[in-house]
């Protein structure tokens, strides 16, 4: 169920369609359904702020894990609070920070997009909230005040809310834990017009070696810098025709070649406050 959730958004749409998911339209002209029959022009527009603090983000009864990313896309799962090691999370939080209000409005559209049911999503009021500019709520067959998911937009900030199994948790109250989230997004400030959204930065990326041989640790220069002084976290991705991994040891990051080709070592970095940047650098791995 993990891994599902995981998964990037235009993947598991494009999945979904290809299923028949979408009632065997395009996801072009889903988009389109969704934008005329939620009346998506008259959704107002707020105000752009840096993100949501993911660090001071507590959520009652759960323990958060490590932030992961999926490009701009951020993830991060929620277990109970007393919950061992190993054990499955309760709860799966996404959110994206992008630059302008009409982006988020845009990754909400996508998400009502790839709900199965032809019918309308509810209101978030209409379960005693009221989540920034939109919110919907997907109630679940699993009991009277179970809930599949919350998704809502605030402002430049898109966040959507999923119980991991309804069945085995079907009191989780997703959209009172969306309202918590909704508050700590409006707490920050509006950045001022015009101003861009602060994201952190990759200022150091190289290898110690530009063309190793196959089977070779490349130690990784990394610098990064948060906007806010916070701690990013990183989520690396090797593509390309050689083969490799990046994994950290005691004194560094390393590339692990195991292939020849070309490599593409990418290093993404979440911001404290979700936002998201990334820089990659290339090496020719040699055969041996």
């Amino acid at each position: 169920m993990r891994s599902n959730l995981h998964r990037s958004l235009l993947a598991a749409l494009a999945a979904a369609s290809a299923a028949g998911a979408l009632d065997a339209q395009s996801l072009a002209e889903r988009v389109l359904d969704v934008k005329a029959s939620y009346q998506v022009e008259t959704w107002p527009l707020g105000p752009v702020r840096d993100g949501l603090v993911l660090d001071a983000l507590e959520l009652p009864g759960l323990r958060p894990g490590p932030v992961q990313s999926q490009g701009p896309l951020v993830g991060r799962d929620f277990f109970a609070a007393g919950a061992s090691a190993g054990a499955d999370p309760l709860l799966h939080l996404e959110l994206q920070v992008f630059d302008n209000s009409e982006a988020a409005r845009e990754l909400l559209v996508m998400w009502l997009a790839g709900l199965s049911s032809p019918n309308r999503a509810p209101l978030d009021t209409a379960f005693g909230v009221d989540l920034g500019e939109a919110g919907y709520v997907g109630p679940s067959g699993a009991g009277p005040k179970a809930f599949s998911w919350v998704a809502f937009v605030r402002g430049n900030v898109a966040v959507r809310l999923l119980n991991v199994n309804p069945l085995t948790a079907p009191d989780l109250a997703l959209p009172t834990l969306a309202d918590r989230i909704d508050t700590a997004i409006a707490a920050r400030a509006p950045l001022a017009a015009g101003a861009a959204v602060p994201k952190p930065e990759v200022s150091t990326l190289a290898a110690s070696a530009t063309s190793p041989v196959a089977g070779a640790a490349v130690k990784l220069d990394t610098a990064v810098v948060d906007p806010l002084g916070g701690t990013p976290a990183l989520a690396w991705r090797v593509g390309g025709a050689g083969q490799g991994y990046v994994e950290h040891r005691a004194d560094s990051w390393y590339l692990f070649t195991t292939g020849p080709g070309t490599l593409t070592v990418t290093l993404g970095v979440v911001g404290s406050t979700g936002t998201y940047a990334e820089r990659s650098i290339e090496l020719t791995v040699l055969d041996d």
